[in-house]
């Protein structure tokens, strides 16, 4: 009996430390993706350094973003962290 209780001991452990941390690294990717998917011109966006601007236009990997009047900086797509929306905001989940 003894032994049925340290295998089910370290079965609840590696479910603890092992499984659940992985569902959730990917239901962030999974949020990230679906993000950097409804990018399009036009939209606000905040990058991770906390610098706004407005999407000008968009490659494979990375974004033209106006940050000032006749200012374009490009970003990696990854960097954006979070889309502003008309009373909502999807946010990256860090």
């Amino acid at each position: 009996m003894e032994l049925i209780a340290y295998f089910l001991l370290i079965a609840v452990a590696f479910y603890l430390l092992v499984l659940r941390p992985v569902s959730r690294q990917k239901r962030e990717f999974d949020a990230l993706k679906q993000l950097q998917s409804a990018l399009e011109p036009g939209v606000r966006v905040m990058i991770a350094s906390g610098i706004y601007g407005t999407i000008r236009s968009i490659s494979d990997d990375t974004v033209m973003l106006e940050i000032a009047p006749n200012t374009q900086i490009c970003v990696a797509k990854g960097a954006i962290a979070q889309i502003e929306n008309a009373g909502s905001n999807v946010e990256k989940e860090n």
